[in-house]
């Protein structure tokens, strides 16, 4: 791990990066410094040894078939991570915003187990215009914390692509 912090800090750092074409001292330039000096050693590596470069491409080649079938089920693992993230949090936005219109609102309790309790709870009324003030704060701190529609509706669009790309074949 510290070899790669090692890298990182390096390519953040050297003075080259605007030779790439692009903005010195960005992440893109610093990404691309820092995937050539990743795999620098491994090209010396090779060449030093006298496997060659062709050695390497045979073998990539007559490997083909298995990279691929690797490389699909990492791909379709992450589309399936992708579709359950995206349906739990679609779920949760959805109870969240539904329970209240049936009065109750869920909570574990100490036990462990789900709880009901009623929304509409009984608070003491305010004894001076600073406490309502308070109340009518914290208020609308607990509507701004909910999720909104456009949240709600970026996690649909990420479990339908999601969706059709672990459907879909390859």
């Amino acid at each position: 791990m510290k070899y790669f912090a090692f890298l990182w800090r390096m390519s953040r750092n050297l003075l080259f990066q605007s030779l790439l074409g692009f903005r010195a001292g960005g992440i893109l330039t610093a990404a691309m410094v820092f995937l050539t000096l990743l795999i620098l050693p491994f090209a010396f590596f090779i060449q030093w040894s006298g496997i060659g470069f062709e050695r390497v491409d045979l073998w990539l080649d007559a490997h083909n078939g298995w990279f691929e079938i690797v490389g699909i089920v990492l791909l379709k693992a992450l589309f399936g991570f992708g579709l359950l993230a995206s349906a739990v949090l679609v779920g949760s936005m959805l109870f969240e915003w539904i329970s209240p219109l049936f009065g109750k609102r869920m909570e574990v309790g100490a036990d462990g187990k789900l709880a009901g309790r009623a929304t509409q709870r009984a608070s003491p009324a305010p004894r001076s215009a600073e406490e309502y003030r308070a109340q009518q704060v914290v208020a609308r701190k607990a509507d701004e914390e909910r999720p909104g529609c456009f949240t709600f509706g970026l996690f649909l669009v990420i479990g339908y692509f999601s969706w059709i790309g672990l459907v879909n074949p390859i």
